[in-house]
């Protein structure tokens, strides 16, 4: 297993990876400057004509305006960290209920999806809403 800073992709040996999966990953960033520096280090070490699988939250409503530090986003957003709220679980199996917070994110719209990847080159070749709209299947060339 690998564990390492999502920013700092630098350990990765450039242009080594046919395909990727972000699974849920990019919308967790939410300030601009983490946002680049992890599509940067992505670009880096795809190959040309990789293909890369995006699972992400969505919200058409979505602010596209720019974050440039956490503070802001939590101006900008106000999300509410700190009380408690009923999910489901699995463990062994078996559906559980436990109590998380919620945690920071920065969904996009389909179109503010569109536009950040193409600017790093990104082709989106389809583009799913799943989870009754709220999140969506990219999937984008990279060139």
């Amino acid at each position: 297993m690998i564990q390492h800073d999502v920013t700092d992709l630098s350990f990765l040996e450039p242009q080594s990876f046919d395909l990727a999966v972000d699974a849920r990953l990019l919308h967790m960033l939410v300030v601009d400057s983490d946002r680049d520096r992890y599509l940067r280090g992505l670009c880096r070490a795809l190959k040309p004509g990789a293909m890369v699988l995006f699972i992400e939250l969505l919200r058409e409503d979505a602010y596209d305006g720019p974050i440039d530090s956490f503070d802001e986003y939590m101006k900008v957003f106000a999300p509410d960290l700190t009380t408690l709220e009923e999910r489901s679980a699995f463990n062994a199996g078996k559906e559980v209920k436990i109590k998380l917070t919620q945690v920071p994110a920065r969904p996009r719209s389909k179109t503010g999806y569109l536009k950040e990847l193409g600017r790093y080159g990104f082709e989106v070749v389809n583009f799913t809403l799943v989870q009754s709209g709220m999140g969506c299947r990219i999937i984008a060339q990279y060139s």
